[in-house]
């Protein structure tokens, strides 16, 4: 009597663990980890673990919210970050990272982005104009159970230096895109709205001047609008996120300092732009 009891007990238990494994995985297929930004702060998840994850950016603050998640480099360590920030040492800052990629969350609203973590010690770091940067280290466990496929993209973006390599002509309606950086340095893509006769050479001119012209810690006073971004992400990485623009041309660019030159010179002038349509 007792043993059958034991084995029960172990048949049980068994039950609930593997319960337990299964909603796991589809709380990371179904439920999206949340970063809520309020006036009080910042709140990050307790428990984070690898694979294939879902964050949406809850921003209840009357800034945008755009942070970064970075996993930091093996032997790399939060004083390596935080001596190179201080010493305003962009190159410095990148070597000790691996920067995800960030979106922005406006006022009042939220963003979605999932990304394929890896196990490990990361960095969640937050710039705003309304004080200091917020970074909060956090870690990401090791997921032992079944593997959550990636989201089906209907929009492959794969930045290379110094290149998007991407369609240009694209249908309106929410889809799915995937970002890979396939580069050797970090690389975002920022798509503003322009003239549906815009040039590759006039929308760099244009760009380029208002960067030249802003002032000491001023944005610039771009010439057209910006209708998505999708900042500072570290070679090898990828990400997903629905994307949705409206019928119109559009100019896909980087502005990414190139840390191999003396100069600094953005990736934007070495090139880095797209002119692409949207249509219905």
């Amino acid at each position: 009597m007792l043993r059958s009891r034991l084995v029960r007990l172990k048949l049980l238990c068994v039950i609930v663990v593997c319960a337990v494994l299964v909603n796991l995985v589809n709380a990371q297929d179904v439920e999206p980890l949340v970063i809520a930004a309020t006036e009080d702060g910042i709140t990050l998840p307790e428990a984070w673990v690898s694979g294939m994850t879902a964050i949406t950016l809850q921003n209840d603050t009357e800034i945008a919210f755009q942070p970064t998640l970075a996993r930091f480099i093996d032997g790399a360590t939060m004083e390596d970050f935080t001596a190179a920030m201080m010493a305003q040492d962009f190159a410095g800052m990148l070597a000790t990272v691996s920067a995800l990629g960030s979106v922005t969350a406006e006022p009042g609203e939220s963003a979605s982005v999932t990304y394929d973590l890896q196990a490990g010690d990361y960095l969640f770091l937050n710039f705003s104009p309304a004080g200091p940067p917020t970074l909060i280290p956090f870690t990401v466990m090791q997921y032992e159970g079944d593997a959550v496929e990636a989201p089906e993209a209907d929009v492959e973006i794969v930045m290379v230096d110094f290149a998007f390599a991407m369609p240009v002509e694209l249908t309106t309606g929410d889809a799915v895109w995937h970002f890979t950086n396939e580069g050797e340095q970090t690389h975002e893509i920022v798509i503003f709205s322009v003239d549906e006769d815009a040039t590759v050479e006039g929308v760099t001119n244009g760009v380029t001047e208002a960067l030249m012209s802003a002032g000491p810690g001023a944005p610039p006073e771009f010439p057209y609008e910006e209708a998505f971004s999708f900042i500072g992400m570290s070679p090898g990485e990828n990400a997903w996120m629905n994307v949705n623009l409206e019928p119109g041309t559009y100019a896909a660019l980087c502005f990414i300092p190139d840390v191999e030159s003396e100069e600094m010179t953005t990736h934007l002038a070495h090139g880095m732009i797209t002119i692409f349509t949207v249509g219905e």
